[in-house]
């Protein structure tokens, strides 16, 4: 089988959306504002799905309950723009990712390597070293970008 097939494709977004959940464990929005949090979790991509150079990225993503996900008015899906004036408030530092890595051109591995990547990462996530990944991510964020600590 291709390694750039549907079906890798498919399991690497699978397993993006896994480590994403297994990186955070609550809303993104909990602590911010007065909206209570209501249905699962959802993994969001800050910089849209179709851009394969940021697709899989850990910090391309955060957990966002069903209604802020899509139901808010000022939700992802609802109001881009709005949604991402609260990212430039409350985390400074992952917006400038994003707007830095918006455009970023693809050239990357084969959707299986990126699996096989991701489940690695899921796997040192749930053995313990969750905290070494986020640290990592926060780490590289507060380096590349404005502020020293961001709040993903």
């Amino acid at each position: 089988m291709n390694d750039n097939s549907d079906h890798w494709k498919k399991k690497a977004d699978r397993s993006w959306g896994a480590l994403i959940h297994c990186l955070y464990d609550k809303c993104w929005l909990s602590d911010i504002g007065d909206l209570p949090c209501v249905g699962p979790l959802h993994a969001h991509h800050l910089i849209r799905k179709a851009a394969l150079a940021t697709r899989f990225d850990p910090l391309n993503g955060m957990l966002l309950c069903e209604f802020h996900h899509e139901n808010w008015s000022k939700s992802p899906h609802n109001s881009k723009k709005e949604f991402m004036k609260i990212v430039n408030i409350h985390a400074p530092s992952l917006y400038a990712w994003i707007a830095a890595n918006k455009h970023r051109s693809f050239g990357g591995y084969s959707f299986r390597e990126t699996h096989e990547k991701l489940q690695a990462l899921i796997h040192f996530a749930n053995t313990g070293f969750k905290d070494n990944i986020i640290f990592a991510l926060r780490r590289y964020l507060s380096e590349s970008f404005v502020d020293s600590k961001p709040s993903l």
